[in-house]
């Protein structure tokens, strides 16, 4: 009797990227150049992940840019 092995459930690995690619993705999201499926496509990002950034730009305010840079890390 043969076992059928069960697919690798794993996370995938996403590279890091930098600030201001980050608020680039978010910029072009917001201005409905992009849809946020297409960006996690191209920026090999999770929907879920290109979400969290876009709440937490939304809490920045806008006097001070480099809190924003703590929250996006």
């Amino acid at each position: 009797m043969t076992q059928n092995k069960k697919a690798d459930c794993r996370k995938k690995e996403y590279q890091k990227l930098s600030f201001d690619l980050k608020l680039s993705v978010i910029d072009q999201i917001i201005n409905g150049q992009i849809s946020l499926n297409h960006a996690s496509g191209v920026y090999n990002v999770s929907r879920s992940t290109i979400s969290y950034w876009m709440q937490s730009a939304k809490r920045c305010p806008a006097t001070e840019p480099k809190s924003c840079i703590l929250i996006l890390r």
